[in-house]
């Protein structure tokens, strides 16, 4: 006997699968599949790789509309990529306007986290 109760989180029961870069805090609420309980499934994963030639680094970032690693660094990821940037500039926007920061944002220890009182906020 499952200890279920399949209406507890919505009509769908099972699990959301989530592929992305190591690098980065998986963000459940973008892209994802669901696999239902008692299923199989099979996945076949595409890799692409993004290069850039040496030459780029000629233009200004402005120019370019990007940054490379080496570039930018971040407070809270050791690792730049756009993602990390855009979550890393919504915890500082989320910081300056509500003095907290939500569980599931990258933060240091001393951070408030928000609560029931900052929902407005956030």
């Amino acid at each position: 006997s499952w200890d279920l109760d399949y209406y507890c989180r919505g009509p769908v029961q099972g699990f959301k699968i989530k592929l992305h870069n190591p690098a980065e805090v998986p963000q459940i609420g973008e892209s994802y599949f669901r696999v239902p309980l008692d299923s199989e499934i099979v996945l076949s994963v595409k890799a692409n790789m993004m290069t850039t030639s040496e030459s780029l680094q000629n233009y200004s970032p402005n120019k370019r509309q990007c940054f490379f690693p080496y570039e930018r660094h971040l407070k809270y990821f050791k690792v730049y990529t756009q993602n990390n940037c855009q979550l890393e500039c919504l915890t500082n926007f989320t910081l300056n306007q509500c003095k907290c920061a939500k569980f599931n944002m990258p933060r240091f220890p001393e951070t408030p986290i928000c609560g029931a009182g900052s929902k407005n906020c956030t």
